[in-house]
């Protein structure tokens, strides 16, 4: 779940994921170890790199026919 501020907390990681997804439930998947995928209903949004403790946007998110 997004907080209220638009940020998306998980395990030891919090960072600023978007106003327009406040209070919102995302999908988050692990693509490889400390790589995350996170998703909105059908588009997938970006990853984020633990490692660099980073959030990735896709800048043309995919939606699930295009995968």
């Amino acid at each position: 779940m997004v907080g209220g501020n638009g940020t998306l907390k998980f395990g030891t990681f919090a960072f600023h994921l978007g106003d327009a997804l406040s209070c919102q439930s995302v999908g988050i998947r692990e693509e490889d170890p400390g790589l995350w995928r996170i998703s909105f209903m059908d588009l997938d949004l970006g990853l984020h790199d633990g490692d660099e403790k980073k959030f990735k946007p896709f800048t043309n998110p995919k939606q699930p026919s295009q995968r």
